[in-house]
């Protein structure tokens, strides 16, 4: 397996399609490798490079199609995906990387798969588009995440906790304690917590700067709070 560190010029490869958002340290060519993974090909950063510069790039709606329902080729104004074919096959299919634009009309990617792959996906983000989201959980409205934020606050104990940061001690105060079961599932999982500041975006939820945050828990201090 080949470690990725030369850089891609703009003008070809990968970087002429899109923002490779999984570029550093070749995170990108990784990933295509597991997904190769059980097959005889091991790709390399020269040959994909060659592959996308080559290879023609296809326009899909949000659905993951070229066409819409009444057949016409979706334009550029109105593309929600740039895919090309790798030329690779994963479980008999043709295997393509694909850049998804975001809000501000920029294509990132890359992310592999096979057309199905890259439909799926489409039909998933389709479907919660309307969610309010946090962090890789879904909910309804806002209400129903603070209320899941809050059985999950009263089904833990506080516990203190203390942190090292730059080589300097610091004792967290009893309104910043994290739930202890919470502490001891990230000590397990090799987590490292870090002291964050999380600005107060939307008026959705609101923290002080000094809480702990870790997925899908929030410190005692902020329970209970809603706009």
């Amino acid at each position: 397996m080949e470690k990725m560190n030369a850089p891609v010029k703009v003008t070809d490869g990968l970087l002429s399609i899109g923002y490779v958002a999984n570029l550093k340290n070749g995170v990108y060519i990784r990933e295509l490798q597991e997904y190769l993974n059980d097959t005889d090909q091991d790709p390399t950063s020269q040959d994909l490079r060659k592959r996308a510069t080559n290879a023609e790039i296809i326009l899909l709606n949000k659905h993951g199609y070229p066409k819409d329902a009444a057949g016409r080729t979706v334009p550029a104004s109105r593309a929600k995906f740039k895919a090309f074919n790798t030329g690779y096959i994963h479980a008999g299919k043709d295997v393509y990387g694909w850049f998804e634009k975001n809000e501000s009309g920029t294509f990132v990617g890359v992310t592999w798969g096979t057309l199905q792959e890259l439909r799926a996906y489409a039909r998933l983000r389709e479907q919660t588009s309307h969610l309010f989201k946090m962090g890789d959980f879904y909910f309804d409205n806002i209400d129903d995440c603070q209320d899941f934020l809050e059985d999950i606050a009263q089904a833990t104990i506080p516990e203190s906790l203390e942190v090292q940061k730059q080589n300097h001690s610091h004792q967290v105060s009893d309104s910043q304690k994290l739930p202890r079961n919470a502490v001891r599932a990230a000590e397990k999982r090799g987590k490292v917590l870090k002291k964050q500041k999380m600005a107060n975006t939307s008026s959705l939820i609101r923290t002080s700067s000094t809480s702990f945050f870790m997925p899908c828990i929030l410190s005692p201090s902020t329970r209970g709070r809603r706009s």
